[in-house]
């Protein structure tokens, strides 16, 4: 159980750490950028908000891994 809502603490904080991220991307987009890294991630590096994505990102997949990880444990 413990682990359970520590995993659901860490996946509920990455969405909305990357929801709040992308509404911060999207009210400053970026004036030029080329198609291989696209807007989004210019907008990222332009910012310097790239190191704060990879670790929200990672909080996000961290948190599903320990809930699919839980969901599929054996009973104790």
């Amino acid at each position: 159980m413990k682990r359970t809502l520590i995993g659901g603490f860490f996946l509920l904080s990455g969405v909305t750490g990357l929801c709040s991220l992308w509404e911060l991307v999207a009210n400053n987009p970026a004036d030029s950028w080329r198609t291989p890294p696209g807007r989004f991630l210019t907008t990222l590096l332009e910012t310097g908000t790239l190191p704060l994505f990879l670790g929200l990102s990672a909080l996000l997949v961290l948190g599903l891994g320990i809930l699919v990880l839980e969901y599929f444990r054996k009973g104790d």
